[in-house]
């Protein structure tokens, strides 16, 4: 039995709640193999395009989904929001239905939300309930965090024992009122591996779970990458790190500017950003040569020539779009 546990930087926590399960409770499942990917920083609205391929790659029996605790669920509550989160939600359900995979949601707190306005709980209990999903949630205990959101040792240990809960309850149910979640959009991701492509330098990057190949782009450097078919391009996974800074997608003749770096950009990490979407078969990546004006957190902030990668191309289409479904039975 494979299990699959998706978030975000409390997920990727090391050791973090992941590893508290293994060792207070792997023990109960020695048929179990649990593996986490997570990609602190990185926001369920852009997660949801990485979810196929994780899904292929990994081809767990059951998946957790830990998506609460990034800054997304501090927003307003617009009907934009909530419905771009619906179809997020509904498209995991749609996938995991499609590969026969059972799921379960994991709802963990942050400080200083209002509860008047906590509205992405709402949405997982009202579409989980109706498919007959699995959803545990937990109340914020004093003094079990070490910030705004990412557990103490006494955190992780309730986290832990939630997550077994979850488990406990994803074998015990079935995939029968999958089907009762809307399908309409579908988001996925090309990898560069999957193109034409001709430049970059490949190299490999890992954290927390979250392994793939980047292409490498030093300043004033570019690279084409041919899509198999016109999608609708939305974004892009890529990296952030010391030496990022600027770049540069071209589509179509239109080239949109997007920031690599942030005041955490003292470690190598991977990020997403979101464009205007655009129909397209090809896009080049430019990598900028300017030094963004952020301070870090911490740290000394490299001055050296900007180096910059990407992995992914987001993209989505309908959910019986022909690409799609051709990718999905290949």
């Amino acid at each position: 039995m494979k299990t699959l546990v998706f978030g975000f930087s409390v997920t990727g926590d090391t050791p973090g709640y992941v590893e508290f399960w293994h060792r207070d409770h792997a023990a109960s499942h020695p048929d179990m193999t649990l593996q986490k990917i997570a990609i602190g920083g990185l926001q369920p609205g852009m997660g949801r395009y990485l979810i196929p391929l994780m899904l292929e790659r990994y081809a767990p029996d059951m998946a957790v989904f830990e998506l609460v605790t990034p800054v997304y669920r501090l927003r307003p509550p617009t009907d934009w929001i909530r419905n771009d989160h619906t179809q997020t939600v509904n498209f995991i359900v749609g996938i995991c239905a499609e590969r026969n995979i059972r799921c379960g949601f994991l709802d963990l707190p942050q400080e200083n939300i209002d509860p008047a306005i906590d509205w992405m709980p709402g949405i997982h209990a009202e579409i989980l309930g109706r498919c007959g999903i699995p959803n545990v949630g937990i109340d914020l205990v004093p003094d079990t965090l070490r910030d705004n959101v990412h557990p103490n040792d006494t955190g992780r240990k309730i986290y832990a024992d939630a997550l077994e809960d979850l488990i406990g309850r994803m074998l015990r149910s079935g995939t029968s009122g999958y089907g009762l979640a809307a399908r309409t959009l579908y988001y996925d991701a090309f990898h560069f591996s999957d193109l034409d492509y001709d430049g970059g330098v490949i190299a490999d990057f890992e954290r927390n779970g979250f392994e793939t190949q980047v292409l490498q782009l030093e300043a004033r450097e570019s690279v084409r990458l041919k899509l198999p078919a016109p999608v609708k391009v939305v974004g892009a996974l890529i990296g952030m790190g010391p030496r990022t800074g600027y770049m540069d997608l071209r589509m179509n003749g239109d080239g949109q500017i997007i920031n690599c770096f942030d005041q955490h950009c003292y470690y190598q990490r991977m990020g997403g950003r979101l464009i205007s979407a655009k129909i397209t078969d090809e896009v080049t990546v430019v990598q900028g040569k300017a030094i963004p004006e952020t301070p870090l957190a911490k740290g000394v902030k490299s001055f050296e020539p900007r180096r910059g990668t990407i992995s992914h191309i987001f993209y989505e289409t309908n959910w019986n779009d022909p690409i799609g479904m051709k990718r999905r039975t290949r």
